[in-house]
Parts: C-alpha cells; structure tokens; sequence
C-alpha cells in the first residue's frame, strides 16, 4: 500500500503529499481536523507573506514565497532538494545572464523555457511513479510478496546506486542549464 511520510511501514510506497491530502480529507470527513495545528500554519503563512512584502518593499534580492515556504515545511527534505537546486540553478544563470548583458526579452524566454522545463519533469516524475508502483503492488500485495523479493530492492540501498542517483542528477542539472542558456528567442 502508499504510506503517506517518509518512514514507511515496510513493503509500503512513500507518498507524503497523497498522505497529507488523506489525512485532511480524514479530518474532514470525521470531523476531527487539527485546528491547533491549522491554526499555526495560518498564523505561520501570515507571517511568512508579511515577511515577504517587507522584503519585496526592501526590493530585497532574497524572498519568501508562502508557497515555497510551505512546501518546504510540509515536504521530507529529500523531496526538498531538486527545489533547492532549481533555486541555485536559476541564480546561477541569471548572474550568466546579467554579466553578459542580455536583453530582457532572451531573459524571459529562457525563464520560460527553464519553466516549461521543470515542469516537464516534474510531470514525467510523477508518470514515471505511478507507472513503477503498480508493478510493486501487484507483486507486494496481489502476490504477497515480502518486500526483499522485490528486483533491485538490495541493489538501490547500496553506494553504488546513491553516486549512480548523484551522477543522474548531475545529468539532469547540466541537461537543465544548457536548454535555458542556448534557448533561442520566440
């Protein structure tokens, strides 16, 4: 079954964002939501958008949308990574950008592609999950399976394949970095 935070029960998929949203619907449904809880990330987002209209009157270079702010409390800090590196990522080209002068019209095209981008990935991340967890509940739950069994289940635990994900990553970022850079105007 889909687990919904990082420290799955054994043999379950990790999904925090569908276990956030169950737990929620839950609370509504039995009418037994956390208001504490809501309430403080109420008054937190007020804070958060004060903060950031403070800044934005400031024109500071450093903002805090409530919406990334969000994520990142309510989301595993892996989950929060590939955010942080699309972060450094489009600070990085942007300083690219603004040392060679570039009009502001190739500016906004490379934002765009760099968005479209992303968010190609992000979709395909999450066809690609939904794709790879019906096999492993048909074999977990319609075979019961133990989770051992499973193909690569000891191999994606070992050095190998972390530098391996590290390696892919890199990939990715670079792959990232040169569609925006050498994106051509409209």
């Amino acid at each position: 079954g889909f687990e919904g935070h990082s420290s799955a029960q054994e043999g379950a998929l990790a999904a925090p964002q569908a276990g956030l949203m169950a737990a929620v619907a839950r609370g509504v449904f039995e009418k037994d939501l956390p208001w504490t809880f809501i309430a403080i990330g109420a008054v937190t987002a007020v804070f958060v958008i004060v903060a950031d209209l403070w800044l934005q009157k400031k024109q500071s270079n450093f903002r805090m949308p409530v919406l990334a702010v969000a994520i990142g409390i309510y989301l595993p800090f892996e989950l929060s990574v590939p955010i942080i590196i699309g972060g450094l990522l489009q600070f990085i080209i942007a300083k690219y950008f603004k040392k060679r002068n570039v009009d502001t019209e190739r500016v906004e095209n490379a934002n765009r592609t760099g968005l479209l981008f992303a968010s190609g990935l992000i979709t395909g991340e999450a066809l690609m999950g939904i794709l790879m967890a019906v096999p492993v509940v048909v074999m977990l739950e319609g075979f019961n399976m133990p989770k051992d069994s499973l193909p690569l289940t000891h191999f994606s635990e070992t050095l190998v394949a972390k530098l391996v994900g590290v390696a892919l990553l890199a990939g990715v970022v670079a792959w990232m970095y040169g569609a925006v850079v050498n994106s051509k105007k409209d």
